[in-house]
């Protein structure tokens, strides 16, 4: 999903022909002009250029494409409005239904879409009842394949390339404009407490921007466990070995619970904390837990830009 988990437990996996779509016995609001779209699930026709689609995770790759979904889950409603709410930007999701989560299959019948796009083959055959139904891995993809073939299925791939084309531009331009030590020597990483847990991250939910996009340094445990699983996306560590894993600039996000900010205050109070070379140096970011965690075009976007300030000190 948007949010983290262990590699394989972030919630998700990857995207059976005009006989499958007319087994989904009306299709409510298909049409039979259609294209084929090739899947985990094979072959398949959907609609030439859908106008009313169900996304079960795609919310903000639908709106980065210039397309609003007529239902998704209210979490990635959610997590939108929250990502607005720090960035000061104006992501539109009125009038998109929430459908729940699970997505609740009652609710997406009601709504008529003529496509659902949804990240596993787990529920694909009773969605496909409902309408035909594309599936894009989140796992297995990178944001921008990700958003390539949610493209595809909306029959968006140009505005997909071009949105690729331009986040790549910023990146290139943030990164020209960061100090050399930054690129160099210096190493960045990202830590979440969460309740009673100290997590470090790898370079998907949470650290893309700072490893990927601008190419940064990690520490080395860090480096060796993105060695042994590029799509790494957490380890939990004690307090213990945090030295072993602290950077020399930290990003931190604390999730927004009284047992998580607690336990912050335990391990800012604690010696361990205090001696490390980011602390002592105020080298130490404090970010949106959510925000951060949210792999998807929009969120990553912002990212960008928030990191590129507190690296260059805008």
């Amino acid at each position: 999903m948007l949010f983290s988990g262990k590699r394989a437990s972030v919630l998700g996996v990857v995207l059976a022909s005009a006989m499958a779509l007319s087994a989904c016995g009306g299709a409510q609001g298909g049409n039979a002009a259609g294209r084929t779209y090739s899947d985990a699930k094979g072959d398949k026709q959907i609609p030439e250029r859908p106008s009313r689609v169900v996304t079960t995770q795609y919310l903000p790759h639908m709106l980065a494409l210039g397309e609003k979904p007529v239902g998704a889950p209210g979490f990635l409603i959610d997590a939108l409005n929250r990502l607005n709410e720090v960035s000061g930007r104006s992501y539109d999701a009125t009038g998109i239904e929430d459908v729940g989560y699970p997505p609740d299959e009652e609710r997406m019948t009601a709504i008529n879409p003529d496509l659902i796009v949804t990240l596993d083959d787990e529920n694909y055959d009773n969605y496909s009842k409902i309408a035909p139904t594309a599936i894009v891995s989140f796992l297995e993809l990178n944001v921008w394949d990700q958003l390539l073939r949610v493209g595809e299925a909306l029959n968006r791939e140009d505005e997909a390339r071009a949105w690729i084309d331009e986040y790549n531009r910023k990146a290139k331009e943030a990164k020209d404009k960061l100090p050399s030590s930054s690129g160099e020597s210096e190493t960045v990483g990202v830590y979440r407490i969460y309740q009673k847990e100290l997590r470090v991250y790898g370079a998907r939910n949470g650290g893309y921007v700072l490893y990927d996009s601008l190419g940064l340094k990690p520490p080395a445990p860090i480096t060796d466990l993105i060695g042994k699983d590029p799509n790494f996306v957490y380890e939990s560590i004690s307090l213990e070995k945090l030295p072993e894993f602290a950077a020399d600039r930290m990003i931190v996000l604390v999730t927004d619970d009284q047992e998580s900010k607690t336990f912050l205050e335990e391990v800012q109070n604690s010696a361990l904390w205090q001696n490390l070379a980011a602390v002592r140096e105020g080298r130490l970011h404090f970010v949106d837990n959510n925000v951060w965690l949210n792999y998807s075009p929009l969120a990553i976007d912002y990212q960008l830009e928030q990191a590129a300030d507190l690296l260059t000190g805008s």
